[in-house]
């Protein structure tokens, strides 16, 4: 069925971002909305980091992965749903990244925010 078988989206219902700490608990789960291309704003926990702080005290605050699932349609009205994960190296911070701006990654452009 060619209706099925494109899976490039056309409509973005919605987007997960899950973030988890260390131990692999949720530390942060939002739903961000999309409305007429139009992404609501996500703010990861690690925002709330106090640069004053030591980060050793505030590791609860740091992500140690995250999950990102995206929900849309194709041209068809066919649903989809993609969800891609990542780990952060927290030991490597200054390393080249895996991905650059200009890759796709389960079916989206990488770009930079």
């Amino acid at each position: 069925d060619p209706e099925v078988e494109d899976s490039t989206l056309v409509e973005i219902d919605y987007i997960r971002i899950i973030e988890f700490d260390a131990n692999f608990t949720i530390v942060s789960d939002a739903i961000v909305q999309v409305l007429d291309t139009e992404f609501e704003e996500y703010t990861s926990i690690s925002a709330e980091l106090n640069p004053a702080e030591p980060l050793a005290d505030q590791v609860q605050l740091v992500p140690r992965s995250i999950q990102l699932t995206v929900e849309g349609k194709n041209a068809g009205g066919v649903t989809f749903r993609s969800t891609v994960a990542w780990e952060y190296d927290l030991t490597n911070c200054d390393a080249e990244p895996i991905t650059k701006e200009g890759d796709v990654i389960s079916g989206f452009d990488v770009f930079k925010v």
